[in-house]
């Protein structure tokens, strides 16, 4: 899974996955991937599976080097984690009934499993010092860059349904200001990208239910 999340800007990604899945060309994420003959027309409600987050490799040593006066400890690390899957759960759960789907608490034959994942996060600010916004001393154009892989199961079976993967990143950002970057800013940009993400992915749910009933 790893070497697909890294060639989601492969000039020509492959046809299919060690796990049967296959490519689905013209959609609005970066890459997906479906197991033929899948419908998604049974599923009525969503069970939201606790996210992985992981940082990119290296990235605690490299942000130190960067500013060595302000280190981000390993509990820095798991903090900024935890509030993160916080954050990503919330915007599921807000997005994904938007679509006609109920949040279940449990595994049945009309409950679909979404597993999501963060992977090489990179904060390009974390935290300043934890001062409040207008005393902040850092300013970027943006929070960092991310992957975000969704897998979809059936969680009755626990069959692989399909994998979507999408990245993030400042370099997207083609403005020219520059934000102070703290707790508050970094917070509120990661909640607009994993909104942005959620009704992505509510939206596409509905397209492929769409496409079913042609």
């Amino acid at each position: 899974m790893l070497g697909f999340a890294m060639s989601v800007h492969a000039a020509v990604p492959p046809e299919t996955t060690p796990d049967g899945l296959a490519l689905v060309k013209k959609t609005s994420a970066d890459l997906v991937y479906l197991r033929p003959g899948v419908s998604f027309a049974g599923y009525t409600k969503i069970l939201l599976v606790e996210p992985t987050i992981a940082f990119r490799k290296n990235w605690q040593t490299d942000a130190n080097f960067k500013t060595p006066a302000r280190p981000v400890t390993d509990a820095d690390m798991q903090r900024i984690i935890a509030k993160g899957k916080e954050l990503l759960l919330e915007e599921l759960a807000i997005e994904l009934p938007k679509g006609g789907y109920a949040l279940a608490g449990g595994t049945g034959s009309d409950v679909l499993a979404v597993k999501p994942m963060i992977l090489d996060l990179d904060v390009l600010a974390p935290e300043p010092g934890n001062l409040p916004a207008t005393m902040a001393n850092i300013y970027t154009k943006g929070v960092g860059s991310a992957t975000l892989v969704i897998e979809l199961y059936d969680s009755a079976t626990g069959q692989l349904l399909a994998r979507a993967f999408d990245q993030k990143s400042s370099e997207d950002n083609r403005s020219t200001w520059t934000v102070p970057r703290n707790r508050a800013s970094n917070t509120a940009d990661a909640r607009r990208a994993f909104a942005d993400w959620s009704a992505m992915l509510a939206q596409g749910l509905e397209r492929a239910k769409a496409a079913e009933r042609k």
